[in-house]
């Protein structure tokens, strides 16, 4: 039976890349995007499952995991990769721009990681995989904190910096995106 990885933002970019990729290592990709034209045709090019959710919306996450966990009791990898452009400059943008940004590509992973645990932990050793994705802007820098990775498997992945010890069997490595 072929691993599962959940690929958020799974719909184009970034994510669909990562999930061809996946999908080319063997894994079994479950897609999840706001979309579902475009998560759909995606999903269909690659075999995969699908299912539309927007991050930003916790009750929305809970109740996607909820029925992908019933399908896949133990996920292999989670990939937070959702997230919408805060465009126009940190200083220049609306209140509202900076908290949607913010419950999209922030708590998005929060929501996602928080709902997926427990299938997470029940594939052990399994693996979380934030991506940051901006245009170099000033308002980037609010977003960049938020990569990090969790793994339950004991090595974490090159280019990190300053591993910490989390939940038994997890180790917590946190780095940053360059900005050039």
């Amino acid at each position: 039976m072929p691993q599962v990885a959940v690929v958020t933002g799974g719909s184009s970019g970034i994510g669909a890349a990562a999930a061809r990729k996946l999908t080319e290592q063997g894994r079994l990709c479950v897609l999840i995007a706001r979309g579902e034209e475009r998560v759909r045709a995606v999903a269909e090019e690659l075999g995969a499952e699908w299912e539309t959710c927007d991050v930003g919306d916790r009750e929305a996450v809970e109740r996607t995991a909820a029925a992908i966990v019933e399908r896949h009791p133990q996920i292999a990898l989670l990939v937070n990769n959702a997230g919408i452009p805060g465009g126009g400059g940190f200083l220049r943008a609306s209140a509202e721009t900076i908290e949607a940004v913010t419950r999209t590509n922030y708590l998005g992973a929060v929501w996602c990681l928080r709902a997926f645990l427990p299938a997470l932990e029940a594939a052990a050793p399994s693996d979380v995989v934030n991506v940051v994705s901006v245009v170099v802007q000033p308002f980037a820098c609010c977003q960049v904190s938020t990569d990090c990775w969790l793994s339950t498997s004991p090595t974490p992945p090159s280019r990190t910096w300053a591993p910490r010890r989390a939940p038994p069997a997890s180790t917590i490595t946190s780095g940053s995106s360059k900005m050039r």
